[in-house]
């Protein structure tokens, strides 16, 4: 009962993952966490385990993360002290929260907002928030306890505000992270986007900070994710304001050093049409960067799903991108891109009119040819008010999709999986990787012949516990559920 609302999920290295979400069902917007396994069977019962019960009659953006130990990483706003705090806590697969009744980060009055927190390679996690005019950064050991705090504002000391979080180290290195930053004003001020790189003790590596877009504006209230490119930089995507309604794409390097043109990459050249929310990714193995969109005419009447690659530092699908669905009456929305299994999957809500989202997906190959002999394949085909979409993607190549579905006041959340050759359903026993319902000797020969160091950017099902390498573990794994 009550409102579920904005989902999250983080993939576990056994194939199964953490899905959060606010919960209104006991007064007051609430933070519950779930565990599914490998089959998406909650392991913590039906409504998950309750984090923190608060009081708020509306929601802002949150964090979600998961560590090195394979534990759960939450933060959120806090208002069950003195105003409103930042509040993080830690869970154990079997549901315990490591920090109690929670950590409690801040004690301000200051405005609080968009908290995110993630794991690092060294055993830790980093939570940051927007406070007041700057980006707080605080560094926590398994304990909870605070290694390092940092305070960072834009190239300058511009006041900035929060805009994602990611782990990502340089090779070598460990224990990185990478901040991006938006500038903030009064509400004529135009929205800049800055980077910043971010020490294992907290120093930052990119000088000043690396301005990604000062020639003209973001969207007001616009707050651009970005993901790790795997190689200690980032790609980012985002559309602006001004230019109106435009939308660029940018890679840094591990050095800080933009890859693309200087205000990133537009990944279209047609004028007369408009073009918001996209969504990039990039194949490790080539460096190629696949962004998706929603593509608008001129008065925003109707919509359309565009994409484009990103090859050395060209637009490989032509000069107005490729075509998914032509602008037309339907409302697109939310498109998410994931790369796994060697090719692009775009993940997009279709509709014809008010509440009847359906979810579908596509994978595309360097050309942009459709992977699967259908086309497109449908995750959730019933009509529906459905928003929120939130993506993952587990060791096999399977992307795990959760997303917000029903009325203001009504929100459940649901999820489903998609496989990398465009199947649904369960991932069936781990360590079966032929499929046929048991685990001997065939399965063993599979797991033998994919010894050793996983592909970059390729499916690897025999690496059952996630860590990038088919080893002794993964041979513990199987050989445990054997029969």
């Amino acid at each position: 009962p009550g409102d579920q609302v904005q989902p999250k999920i983080v993939a576990t290295p056994d194939g199964g993952a953490f899905v959060s979400w606010f919960d209104n069902e006991l007064g007051g917007y609430d933070v519950r966490l779930q565990r599914l396994d490998a089959a998406g069977a909650p392991e913590w019962g039906g409504n998950g385990v309750l984090l923190a019960d608060l009081s708020f009659s509306s929601t802002q953006d949150y964090g979600l993360g998961l560590d090195t130990q394979g534990f759960a990483l939450v933060t959120y706003r806090d208002d069950r002290g003195t105003g409103i705090q930042i509040g993080a806590n830690r869970v154990s697969p079997k549901g315990t929260p490591v920090w109690g009744s929670g950590l409690v980060l801040t004690s301000t009055t200051e405005f609080l907002a968009n908290e995110k927190i993630v794991g690092t390679s060294d055993g830790n996690s980093v939570v940051a928030w927007f406070q007041a005019n700057r980006v707080e950064l605080r560094k926590l050991d398994p304990a909870g306890t605070v290694l390092w705090s940092r305070a960072l504002q834009g190239p300058g000391n511009i006041p900035v505000s929060l805009s994602d979080l990611r782990a990502s180290d340089a090779p070598g290195a460990s224990g990185q992270v990478i901040v991006t930053m938006i500038r903030q004003g009064g509400f004529t001020t135009p929205r800049h986007l800055y980077a910043q790189k971010l020490d294992s003790d907290g120093t930052p590596l990119w000088g000043d900070g690396v301005v990604v877009f000062n020639a003209g504006s973001l969207q007001f209230g616009n707050f651009p994710t970005f993901v790790a490119d795997g190689s200690g930089g980032a790609v980012l995507s985002w559309y602006s304001s001004t230019p109106a309604l435009q939308s660029f794409v940018q890679r840094i390097l591990a050095d800080g050093t933009p890859q693309l043109p200087a205000n990133g990459l537009g990944l279209s050249t047609n004028s007369q049409r408009l073009r918001v929310s996209p969504s990039a990714t990039i194949d490790p193995i080539t460096g190629d960067l696949y962004a998706f969109w929603t593509e608008l005419n001129s008065n925003q009447s109707q919509a359309g799903l565009y994409g484009q690659r990103i090859s050395g530092g060209m637009r490989a699908w032509g000069s107005e991108g490729l075509v998914l669905i032509p602008v037309g009456p339907q409302e697109i929305s939310w498109a998410t891109a994931e790369f796994t299994a060697g090719h692009a999957t775009v993940l997009w809500f279709e509709a014809s009119g008010f509440g009847t989202q359906r979810l579908f997906a596509r994978a595309l190959d360097a050309k942009g040819q459709a992977v699967w002999a259908e086309g497109s394949v449908t995750l959730a085909s019933e009509p529906a008010s459905r928003s929120r979409l939130a993506t993952a993607v587990i060791p096999s190549g399977t992307v795990l999709a959760v997303w917000q579905q029903g009325g203001a006041g009504s929100g459940d959340i649901y999820g489903q999986n998609l496989r990398s050759d465009g199947s649904l359903g369960t991932e069936g026993i781990p360590g079966d990787l032929n499929g046929d319902g048991v685990v001997n000797g065939a399965d063993l020969a599979i797991l033998l012949g994919g010894w050793g160091v996983c592909p970059k950017g390729g499916a690897c099902p025999a690496d059952l516990n996630g860590d990038g390498s088919v080893n002794g573990a993964d041979l513990g794994i199987l050989l445990g559920n054997w029969g």
